[in-house]
């Protein structure tokens, strides 16, 4: 397995493999953000939403071998639509958890489609920036490997190649 042709077979259908699958995750992440956008988007009723129950519910992690808490709000609430009672219940801002009220975003059309508003501007951000970020870094990371591993293959120095773009580029 010393052979570099022999590198090459094992390890260009890998690189296919991952590189797809990263595509593939990108499409279905992109796929399901249309659809949460499309949900969301229709929520454009808001109105003050009386809570009845709050939890703050504790997750454990680890991080780097140290144990670390995530907290998450969940709460009960109703609120009032054109002399209508609608009850719901979701994620709110766990910063405002002493207050009796949260804003609640719902759909005109069909006000048992609700979420808090703390709810509805994570799933309206743009979440995905750090995610296309990592997977950049892993395409240029991946693309440098092989451009490297080919120019090992093919006897070429590295180094001329790069004094031949420091010339040719004026750097």
């Amino acid at each position: 397995m010393h052979d570099p042709k022999t590198w090459i077979i094992v390890i260009i259908p890998i690189l296919v493999i991952f590189v797809g699958s990263m595509i593939w995750a990108s499409i279905s992440d992109a796929i399901i953000r249309k659809k949460r956008r499309e949900q969301y988007g229709k929520m454009k009723g808001r109105a003050k939403g009386d809570i009845s129950n709050f939890k703050m519910h504790r997750k454990v992690r680890y991080r780097n071998g140290e144990k670390d808490y995530q907290y998450t709000a969940r709460m009960n609430y109703e609120f009032e639509v054109d002399g209508k009672i609608y009850k719901g219940e979701g994620i709110g801002s766990g910063a405002l958890w002493q207050r009796k009220q949260q804003v609640i975003c719902y759909d005109p059309d069909n006000p048992e489609d609700n979420c808090t508003k703390y709810y509805y501007d994570r799933m309206m951000g743009n979440d995905s920036f750090i995610m296309v970020l990592v997977a950049l870094m892993t395409f240029v990371f991946i693309f440098g490997f092989v451009f490297y591993f080919f120019f090992k293959v093919k006897g070429i120095d590295i180094n001329d190649f790069l004094d031949f773009l420091r010339d040719y580029f004026h750097f």
